[in-house]
């Protein structure tokens, strides 16, 4: 029988192979999970201590993910990694995920994220490049890694670690670092504050407002549909629609489409 570890590393790998991923660093995970999967994601004010809710509906087939927005940018990355985890292993049921009480689950999707975010091979030739020697690594190398891979200091610590790179008393204290002061240690915090804007921000699902513009196109809609779904004033929508030209239609009775809300 598969150990945890290794049962979710090779589901790591195997999606990143699926994917065409290779092992270069994940730059865009909401990309990843709307384009290439077909996930919904929505990026939300989510009670305290829920990181991210996720659901599929029992007919289509159709999940959707929402997302706390947060300022811990690795650690919105590293939750978007934990629900797909969940997704490729099948853990998803109709309605909300069952996570809370299935530990085994939990700690699964947790090690998928790990290796999925930074694979031990590319861990090891990063480190290669800079002539690093194991159990003689300086903090330097953890803020390398952090901020390549864009993973918490937690994440790239348990991998140092469980690689043999670095000792238990180097990865207790390690684990207690932070993204944003090693990004004002090792000079990257100007990047880092600048990927900051979107991770904090609430936005909707791409898909559904790609979906919600075509409607509109189409003429199927109205500018306050279009609104509705993007969370935005309808003069701030209008206005955009006008600046790139982008009407809609103008259907004939005779050729008019009747909209249904599964078309979303």
């Amino acid at each position: 029988m598969k150990s945890t570890e290794t049962e979710a590393e090779h589901k790591a790998i195997a999606f990143r192979d699926r994917h065409g991923l290779g092992l270069a660093p994940i730059r865009d995970l909401v990309a990843l999970a709307e384009n290439r999967m077909g996930l919904d994601l929505v990026f939300e004010e989510l009670p305290a201590g829920i990181d991210a809710l996720t659901t599929k509906d029992g007919e289509t087939g159709k999940v959707f993910v929402a997302v706390a927005a947060t300022e811990n940018l690795e650690g919105q990355r590293f939750t978007i990694a934990h629900e797909i985890g969940h997704i490729e292993f099948g853990d998803l049921v109709e309605g909300f995920t069952p996570h809370e009480n299935n530990f085994d689950a939990e700690d699964r999707a947790h090690t998928f994220a790990r290796h999925l975010l930074i694979p031990r091979e590319a861990m090891h030739h990063l480190l290669a490049e800079v002539n690093a020697q194991r159990f003689a690594l300086e903090l330097r190398h953890l803020s390398s890694l952090v901020q390549f891979f864009g993973v918490l200091p937690t994440v790239a610590a348990i991998q140092l670690r469980e690689e043999s790179w670095i000792s238990d008393d180097t990865f207790s204290q390690w684990e207690q670092e932070t993204a944003p002061r090693l990004s004002v240690l090792f000079g990257w915090d100007a990047e880092r504050k600048a990927l900051l804007a979107t991770s904090a921000q609430k936005r909707p699902s791409q898909r559904l407002t790609s979906r919600a513009v075509d409607l509109y196109r189409r003429g199927l809609v109205a500018i306050e549909f279009v609104a509705s779904v993007t969370g935005r004033p309808v003069s701030e929508v209008e206005a955009d629609m006008k600046r790139f030209d982008i009407e809609p239609a103008k259907l004939s009775s005779a050729t008019d489409e009747p909209f249904v809300i599964d078309e979303l």
